[in-house]
C-alpha cells in the first residue's frame, strides 16, 4: 500500500504537479516503507544488508549521472554498485544463504526451528566424521 502510494505520488510529479505535499508524502511513504523492509531482518544478516542498501546507493549515483549527462559520476557510481553487489554476494555465499532468503527471512516469523534443525544434524555429522582421538570422553591431561 505505501509502495503505491509513493509510486503514485512520483507520478504526480513527473507529470508536472508542483504540489509540496505531494512530494513530502511521497518521501514520508518511501521512508516508511524502507523501514518495514529493513526491520525484519536479523543481527546476521544485516551486515549483507547493509552492503546491498551500498550498492543501490551507487547504481542509484550512476543514474543520477545518466539523468546528469556527467561521465564522473556515471563512473563512480558504477564502480561504488558493482564493488557493493560483489560484496554482497560473497557474504551471502559466505554464509551459504542466498540473497532473496536474507532479505525475505524476517517476513512470516516461526523460521527459527528448521534452522535450529538443520544446524544440529549439522554439528551431529561433524562428530561423527572427526578422529577418534578427538571424541575422547576424559581430557587429556598434561604431565609436568
Amino acid at each position: 500500500m505505501l509502495g503505491i502510494l509513493a509510486v503514485a505520488a512520483a507520478v504526480d510529479i513527473a507529470a508536472g504537479s508542483h504540489s509540496q505535499a505531494i512530494f513530502i508524502g511521497m518521501l514520508v511513504c518511501a521512508a516508511l516503507l524502507g523501514n518495514f523492509v529493513v526491520l525484519p531482518i536479523g543481527g546476521a544478516d544485516m551486515p549483507v544488508v547493509i552492503s546491498m542498501l551500498n550498492a543501490f546507493t551507487g547504481l542509484s549515483a550512476a543514474a543520477t549521472g545518466v539523468a546528469l549527462n556527467n561521465p564522473a559520476l556515471i563512473v563512480a557510481g558504477m564502480i561504488v554498485g558493482a564493488s557493493g553487489s560483489i560484496l554482497t554476494n560473497l557474504m551471502a555465499t559466505a554464509m551459504n544463504r542466498s540473497i532473496p532468503a536474507i532479505i525475505a527471512g524476517g517476513f512470516g516469523g516461526g523460521g527459527s526451528a528448521p534452522v535450529g534443525a538443520a544446524l544440529a544434524a549439522r554439528i551431529a555429522r561433524c562428530a561423527r566424521r572427526a578422529p577418534a582421538t578427538w571424541r575422547s570422553s576424559s581430557p587429556t591431561r598434561v604431565r609436568s
